[in-house]
This record gives structure tokens, C-alpha cells and sequence, in this order.
């Protein structure tokens, strides 16, 4: 219970504060005006929008008008439901000390978390992942009907929401050849294989058919960079801090010999899966796989799996300690993990880019972070930071969805942010911007520029127009989208508000109350 709820709240922390950005947009892009069923999910889509994902959004829109709250909601659900699920089904192989403590474990670890808070398939795929591992043993242990649907649903869906992820849902075709004296195949067997392969080609082959050449450009284009194996083990367990890495490799390994002993069969099950999946992302050769974040989001679809082994170290430790204190050991490592991961950084209030990748690529703050810092600082910000965190709310614009500085100055200045849009004609708007009249979609974070009683209701304070954010911008430089003529805007501010209370050249300040 006590793991589930410190999970919860993890997973749940200003969670409806959050802004939309990255690939977050990749769903609303497709999703934008008015789009219909068959285009979401008749093909992958140039930047994968989770065909999963978007028939869910999709039928959501019929319901109501959906915020980044209900787009994040479907993971939400995954992340929570993980918390649950994977302890409780494993606790009568594993022992209750070993799933105390990989709930523990599951409840803080950074990456399972992130996935969680984002509108992206990665905590979906990852339940169906272990839901798929789950029962394929239960079949191979008692031929159950139930277990084989499962299966084959488990296997047929993931692709669906999250391609990479297929290998980790087919691996497990593979667990009756460790298990204690490989028999040779049922009738059953040949056909639980051939159904569940059946249906991943039913749901994949329009759009397969439809995405080949966008899948097929994505696939050989680039390997892995050993020099990033360092911060994709970083990630994975959840730490900046190599010390602590190495000390969750060493309980993995006691977690091994200790598994080993008990369930010599799970052990070997759990690390032919996990090997077998790692082996196929890092032979697939996936655009950005040197990119350690890649890694680690495609990895972590079975990290649930992986951390059993350390799960059971903590368990081997508590042993010696005392058979009275499981619970406790596996509270104070969980909370050594927590204390030295990056969520009580993420975290500090107020912060309403939590899901940024400035946020998320590395836990060390001063090594990613930091290339999002503006080239030049600006003397308005270190007006804000002189008031107290959270009393005042700016808007922002132009921003661009990937790349732009706001975490970094939101990181200085500790107050509320919302992203104003520019774009209000009546045309295809620019990316990371929804239309004025869009239909089924409205953002809490974002405000239109042009909305004045909108920007007096939601109380903000200041608007802070960027002239030409890519001079700010020390990574990357040159995109394009972030080129946008805000003089309109500002003519259009002078009428409403009066003169400006700031304007250093780059940034013009516009006080709306």
C-alpha cells in the first residue's frame, strides 16, 4: 500500500500544470483539425503518433474537449496500474520481501515516472510488455485459455501503441527453452505462436503497408554511441550519481544469485527476455539510437523485469539483517534511490516543464540542462526571481515544442508560465500551436495572444515577446519554426496595455494587469 501511494503521488505531482511539449505534439499534430479515424490510425506517421494512443484521443474528442490532462490520461492509468500489477502477480514466485521491495523500487524510479506524466505510449507498452511475460508462463505452466488470449493480445496491441516495442511482446515466444527440460512443442504451443503472430500482422499491415518507407528510413540509421552507455545506465537506474549505479548493479547481481537459487527457471526467463529485447533495439539501428534517452525509453519497456534483480538483492540483504525489517530495508533503499535521483530536483515548485527533455535526458542537472540557458540573461527575469516563487504568471511567446529556453529561465525565476500562440489566422497553423477555433482541443497551459479577456481571467501579469528567439537559443541553433514577426503583436500591445516595462532590444515586457 505504502509504495503504491508514495508511486501515486509521484506520478501525480502538479501533474494539470504541466505543459505540452516535445513529443507530446507528435499526437496532436496528427490530431489537429478535425482528423479523422482512418488517418490516425491507417499509418505510423512520420514522427509515430502511437496509432494506440490517437484512436483513444480520438473517441475521447467525441466525449469532451481535451486538455493535456486527458491526453496524458491513458498513461496515467498504464503507470498506475504497473504499480499494482507487477508485485502482486510476481510476489508467490519471487517471495512478498522481493515484491515489497520491487514496489519500492517501481514506485520511484525516474524513468517509469516520466512515463507516467507523458502523453506518449511508454507506460502503456510497458504493462503490456510484462503483461505479455506474465502470460505467456502462465501457459506454459498450465495451458490456460485465458493465459493464451492474453498473450496474444498483450503481443498484437503493443506494436500498436509503440513499434519498438514489439520485440519485448514476442521474446517471450522464446521462454520454452529455458525452462526445466525443454519439451518439445504442443499443438497448442504451434498455435498460440501462429495466432498471436497472426494478429500482429492483422493490427501492423495496413499501416505497415501505408508507413514503410517512414519506417524503413528510420531503421539502419544509426547505432549505438559507447560513450553514452555510461548515462543510458544513469537513466535506467534512476541516479546522476555512478556510485549509486554501481551499487544497484551489485544488489542486481546478489538479486541474481539469490533468484537463482529460489526460481532457477524465473531467473533465466526474465534475463532471456530482457536480453533478447535489448539485443533487437540496439541491432535495429533506430534513428537517434546514440542519443542515451533513446536508449533508455526504447530499453525500459522491460526495466519492471530488470528490476527484479536488484529487488531480490535488497531482499537478500534484509535477510541478513533481519528477518523483521524486509519492509523497512526496501523503504530506505527506495528512499536512498529517491534522495539521489533527479525527481526532487525536477520537482521544485513551481515547474510546469517537468516533461521537458532538459528535464529528462540526464540527472545530472549541469551536464544537459544547461544548454537550454539563453545566451544572453535576461534583467527582467532577475526582476521576477526577486519575488516570491509562484506570485506571478508570464506568457511566453514565441516558443517552439522541442527547442526553446523557457525550463531554464522558469528554473531562475520560480514563477507560473503559460505559452502564448501566434498564429490566429484562418490557415494551418504552425507546429506546437492549436488553431483559435480548434475543435476538441484547449490547452490549460497555453494562451492565445489575442485573447485580451482570456489573459485578464487566467490573472496573468506580464507578456514577454521574444523578437527572434533562435539568437537566444545556445542548442540547437537555426530552427526554423521558431522565426516569428512578433511587431504585430507588439503595435497591437501598446494599444492595450500602454509602453512596455521592458524592452532590452531582444525581449519587449508588456505588464497586462
Amino acid at each position: 500500500m505504502w509504495p503504491f501511494l508514495l508511486g501515486a503521488a509521484l506520478r501525480l505531482y502538479a501533474l494539470p500544470n504541466q505543459m505540452l511539449v516535445d513529443d507530446e505534439w507528435h499526437l496532436v499534430h496528427k490530431l489537429r483539425g478535425g482528423a479523422s479515424l482512418a488517418s490516425i490510425v491507417g499509418d505510423f506517421g512520420g514522427n509515430d503518433h502511437s496509432i494506440g494512443l490517437g484512436a483513444i484521443a480520438w473517441l475521447l474528442m467525441h466525449v469532451t474537449t481535451l486538455d493535456e490532462l486527458w491526453l496524458r490520461l491513458p498513461s496515467l492509468a498504464a503507470g498506475l496500474a504497473l504499480l499494482a500489477v507487477v508485485p502482486a502477480a510476481l510476489a508467490r514466485r519471487v517471495g512478498h520481501q522481493t515484491a515489497m521491495a520491487l514496489a519500492w523500487l517501481l514506485a520511484v524510479a525516474p524513468l517509469l515516472v516520466f512515463f507516467s506524466r507523458l502523453a506518449r505510449p511508454y507506460a502503456i507498452t510497458t504493462l503490456l510488455a510484462f503483461g505479455a511475460f506474465l502470460a505467456m508462463r502462465r501457459w506454459l505452466e498450465d495451458g490456460s485459455r485465458w493465459a493464451a488470449a492474453a498473450y496474444a493480445t498483450s503481443a498484437a496491441l503493443a506494436p500498436v501503441f509503440h513499434l519498438p516495442a514489439l520485440p519485448a511482446v514476442l521474446a517471450p515466444l522464446a521462454l520454452p527453452f529455458v525452462a526445466r527440460g525443454v519439451r518439445r512443442p504442443r499443438p497448442a504451443d504451434v498455435a498460440l505462436v501462429a495466432l498471436t503472430l497472426a494478429g500482429v500482422a492483422a493490427v501492423l499491415a495496413v499501416p505497415a503497408w501505408r508507413s514503410a518507407a517512414a519506417v524503413a528510413a528510420r531503421v539502419g540509421a544509426d547505432r549505438l554511441d559507447l560513450a553514452a552507455v555510461p548515462q543510458i545506465l544513469e537513466l535506467l537506474a534512476g541516479t546522476g550519481s555512478p556510485i549509486v549505479v554501481v551499487t544497484v548493479g551489485a544488489l542486481a547481481l546478489v538479486g541474481l544469485a539469490a533468484l537463482l537459487e529460489r526460481d532457477p527457471i524465473l531467473a533465466r526467463q526474465l534475463l532471456l527476455v530482457i536480453g533478447l529485447h535489448v539485443a533487437a533495439v540496439l541491432a535495429s539501428g533506430a534513428s537517434a539510437l546514440h542519443v542515451a534517452i533513446v536508449v533508455a525509453r526504447y530499453v525500459a519497456v522491460v526495466l519492471p523485469l530488470a528490476l527484479v534483480f536488484p529487488a531480490a538483492g535488497i531482499a537478500a540483504l534484509a535477510q541478513r539483517i533481519g528477518r523483521r525489517h524486509p519492509t523497512l530495508v526496501g523503504a530506505l533503499g527506495a528512499g536512498a534511490l529517491l534522495a539521489a535521483g533527479p525527481l526532487g530536483w525536477i520537482y521544485g515548485e513551481p515547474n510546469d516543464f517537468t516533461n521537458h527533455i532538459g528535464y529528462q535526458a540526464d540527472y545530472v542537472p549541469g551536464r544537459y540542462f544547461a544548454r537550454f540557458r539563453p545566451n544572453t540573461p535576461f534583467g527582467f527575469y532577475d526582476d521576477l526571481a526577486a519575488r516570491p516563487p509562484g506570485s506571478v504568471t508570464i506568457v511566453e511567446a514565441p516558443w517552439h515544442y522541442y527547442f526553446h529556453p523557457f525550463p531554464w529561465t522558469q528554473r531562475h525565476h520560480r514563477q507560473h508560465v503559460l505559452i502564448g500562440f501566434v498564429d490566429d489566422g484562418p490557415g494551418p497553423v504552425r507546429n506546437g500551436e492549436l488553431a483559435v477555433h480548434e475543435r476538441g482541443l484547449r490547452f490549460r497551459r497555453a494562451i492565445f495572444l489575442g485573447d485580451r479577456a482570456g489573459l485578464r481571467a487566467r490573472h496573468v501579469d506580464y507578456v514577454v515577446l521574444h523578437r527572434d528567439l533562435r539568437t537566444e537559443l545556445r542548442w540547437p541553433t537555426g530552427v526554423s519554426e521558431v522565426a516569428v514577426d512578433v511587431a504585430r503583436w507588439e503595435t497591437l500591445y501598446r494599444e492595450w496595455f500602454g509602453y512596455p516595462v521592458a524592452d532590452n532590444g531582444r525581449i519587449v515586457v508588456f505588464a497586462v494587469r
